[in-house]
């Protein structure tokens, strides 16, 4: 129930937005179809022919288009081609056509304005859509170079990324992370992006919803999904999208590569330790029975001595020999274990 109310609720503010940007085209047309209306006054007073009147009117739709957006400037065609109906074509103050030629002339001024309208606007939209994708590679440039300069040992979370949203200008970021099963959201979301980003990351597809201007992209770490990273305010979420979504992989990858690059590392440090231990064990063990040995062969040869104080001799060096040799097989088996 929860879920249809929110899609209520996006479905009525993606309707509400439409009318509104209906609202906007028609107003944004209101000066122009101003003008066309004061020029018809003008051109009737001072009896100017068909063909001249026509002539002003694609020019006042041509500049529509080139200011306005398609609704607009189709507006304007309209009133144009009522004004030419109503006061240069016979019977004058009616909307009725007598003569055929006059029904075509009117209708090929309709055609030839909503066609400029067509290509201007067409031109348009692809010079404002090239500008926008200038724009944001040069943001996600800008964003790529300011994560390339931190320490590579910043873990995630919300600090992480504050530099996605303020460079882009996001309502909200959020990141799942699957090894942790951490939800970090940085701003405000107005539509439940932890969920729909956590959500992502259980059905394991990609989310995205052009009316809200979110989009959510599973993390992939080789042929392992890691998490999700949800957007939400892109302006253009088919060309932000997947490359805002790769630079969170690449930062997460390089902060595995080096929390590896530490551990082993931190390995080899402990190796090289463990073998400067192992020798200072070598050196003090061995070192005294070394000295118990040879003090032990010292006193056989140091003069005649009773039967009882030889045979402690002999077991002094025998035991001695015998620790030496424990010791040097505990040190190998030290240095095979590791």
């Amino acid at each position: 129930m929860a879920h249809t109310d929110r899609r209520d609720e996006t479905n009525s503010r993606i309707h509400r937005a439409g009318i509104r940007r209906s609202v906007r085209s028609i107003l944004r047309a209101l000066p122009s179809s101003i003008v066309v209306v004061i020029v018809s006054f003008i051109c009737y007073a001072f009896h100017v022919s068909f063909p001249t009147v026509s002539f002003f009117f694609l020019v006042a739709v041509v500049i529509q288009s080139l200011a306005g957006d398609f609704l607009s400037s189709t507006v304007v065609s309209a009133i144009s081609f009522l004004c030419l109906n109503f006061f240069f074509v016979p019977p004058i103050f009616s909307f009725r056509v007598s003569d055929p030629s006059d029904t075509l002339a009117l209708i090929s001024f309709l055609i030839t304005g909503l066609v400029i309208t067509r290509l201007t606007v067409h031109a348009q939209e692809a010079a404002d859509s090239e500008r926008l994708q200038r724009t944001e590679t040069t943001r996600l440039y800008e964003l790529a170079r300011q994560l390339l300069s931190w320490d590579p040992d910043v873990k995630p979370g919300a600090d992480w990324l504050k530099p996605f949203r303020s460079q882009f200008g996001l309502r909200a970021v959020c990141l799942f992370e699957a090894s942790s099963a951490q939800l970090h959201l940085e701003g405000d979301s107005r539509d439940h992006l932890a969920e729909k980003t956590r959500t992502a990351y259980i059905s394991r597809k990609d989310f995205q919803d052009r009316g809200s201007g979110i989009s959510v992209r599973l993390l992939r770490g080789g042929s392992e999904i890691t998490g999700a990273v949800g957007f939400e305010g892109l302006r253009d979420v088919e060309l932000t999208a997947e490359p805002l979504a790769a630079l969170v992989d690449v930062m997460i990858g390089r902060l595995r590569a080096f929390q590896r690059a530490s551990q082993a590392a931190a390995a080899a440090e402990a190796e090289v330790f463990r073998g400067a231990v192992l020798d200072a064990l070598a050196h003090e063990f061995k070192t005294p029975l070394a000295t118990i040995l040879t003090a032990a062969g010292g006193l056989s040869e140091a003069g005649p001595m009773r039967l009882e104080q030889r045979e402690l001799a002999g077991v002094v060096e025998s035991e001695a020999s015998r620790l030496g040799q424990l010791t040097s097989r505990l040190l190998r088996s030290q240095c095979r274990w590791h």
